[in-house]
């Protein structure tokens, strides 16, 4: 994608200059145009001036639940390109308003870059000055390979008083990258409690802390271990680690976690893009306004304004007001105005607003169809593609002037100035909270 916008929810500064803030996937109208209907990418860039241009942070990442979603099941790692940071899900895709702490730091001793070598173990092991022999140590990891879809986690090695990277497959470590970061201020969390798919963390850095940017690393624990995706969710004044996939959280799983105070986050949930039905059936207007039903090949003018209304709150409506006139005397002029319903609101949500433009003016002469002397003439030779990329029309066909009688007078509008159809582009609106 092209370009992905971002909130900066805070940033602070103290001996490791750290920088946290909340990185949101949202779409453009335009870049949303390219995603197939049902799929999102499988990358987000997170242009964001507090990193763009500076490959040399270390990066930290979890998934944050925010009110209401999206669940996000893709593994991902981190990497930068073309001046950018970037969110990578190989194996998966990254929806709409998916949200991601982000904690990044400049290089040092206490935040490096771990490379796995492909060995027959399902573990790679950090050796660091740091680490050694230090059970008692505290880190976070995020992957940071372009195409790694492993699920892995941290554990201590008594044997050899390291600290390992696991896989919690059990799959062989292949070449691979990794961003560690050690510092004060992370503790460890157990599901001895857990409720369904998620546990409170209830630690006195995290409770009341609704604002909080929380991360998270899970530890390798045997049978007790994780294996699911992960993120974390604020509700009943606590934060949470929960399964996206809403597996049951195993009871004492373990995580690694931190927590940072930061300002109040502005909730745009609820603005997500929405697909309209595009109307296949064919629209003529009866109706002469001025003049005979005959172009006689003039034209005729197609003047054609689309509109988007709410309507009964949950709904959204097409309004497709339609004339063509000859564009020389006796000026036989229809006009029509055909109102289609194109949207109903999923689980009977209210609609607040349609942030995309809602109206579209199509204004053009038709060319002549000429004379009829086997079926409709109009049907295929005269049939005008109009495609307004900027706006919430992805293409209509209609036709104007045909060999016959111009202006229908019946039911059949096989051989009348008619729309054929009308596509829609996705459309972004705001639901209410």
């Amino acid at each position: 994608m092209k370009k992905i916008i971002f909130l900066i929810l805070f940033v602070c500064t103290q001996a490791q200059s750290q920088i946290t803030f909340k990185h949101v996937a949202t779409y453009t109208d335009v870049e949303f145009r390219e995603i197939r209907r049902g799929r999102f990418p499988v990358e987000c860039i997170i242009n964001n001036p507090l990193i763009n241009n500076n490959p040399d942070l270390i990066l930290i990442v979890t998934p944050d639940y925010g009110i209401s979603g999206p669940y996000f099941t893709g593994e991902y790692s981190v990497y930068f390109f073309e001046n950018r940071w970037r969110i990578n899900s190989p194996d998966g895709e990254i929806p709409e308003n998916t949200k991601f702490n982000i904690l990044a730091m400049p290089r040092s001793d206490r935040a490096f870059v771990h490379t796995s070598r492909a060995t027959a173990n399902n573990y790679t092991i950090i050796d660091h000055p740091i680490l050694n022999n230090n059970p008692e140590a505290k880190l976070l990891i995020t992957k940071a390979s372009f195409r790694n879809t492993e699920k892995v986690g941290i554990a201590y090695s008594p044997l050899i008083n390291k600290w390992t990277i696991f896989n919690l497959d059990f799959s062989l470590f292949g070449i691979d990258s990794y961003n560690v970061v050690i510092m004060d201020g992370i503790f460890t969390a157990t599901a001895t409690t857990t409720s369904g798919s998620w546990f409170a963390i209830n630690h006195p850095t995290t409770n009341n802390g609704r604002n909080n940017l929380v991360f998270t690393t899970p530890i390798y624990q045997g049978d007790a271990t994780n294996i699911n995706p992960t993120g974390v969710w604020y509700t009943g004044n606590k934060w949470n680690i929960f399964n996206q996939n809403r597996a049951v959280m195993p009871v004492n799983a373990k995580y690694m976690f931190s927590s940072f105070n930061s300002s109040g986050y502005v909730n745009r949930d609820n603005e997500v893009h929405v697909y309209l039905d595009d109307i296949n059936e064919i629209l003529c207007p009866n109706t002469v306004t001025r003049g005979d039903r005959e172009f006689n090949g003039n034209g005729p003018r197609i003047q054609t304004n689309v509109t988007l209304q709410i309507r009964n709150n949950r709904e959204i409506w097409a309004i497709i007001n339609f004339t063509a006139t000859e564009t020389v005397s006796d000026f036989s002029t229809t006009n029509a105005i055909f109102e289609r319903r194109v949207f109903i609101s999923p689980n009977n949500r209210r609609i607040a607003q349609i942030m995309t433009p809602t109206t579209t003016n199509i204004n053009f002469v038709s060319l002549s169809g000429g004379m009829q002397i086997i079926g409709a003439v109009g049907d295929s030779s005269n049939t005008v593609t109009i495609t307004e990329p900027m706006n919430f029309i992805r293409s209509m066909n209609i036709v104007g002037d045909t060999g016959g009688d111009d202006i229908s007078n019946d039911n059949d509008c096989n051989d009348d100035t008619r729309i054929e159809n009308i596509r829609f582009f996705p459309i972004k609106v705001r639901f209410a909270n």
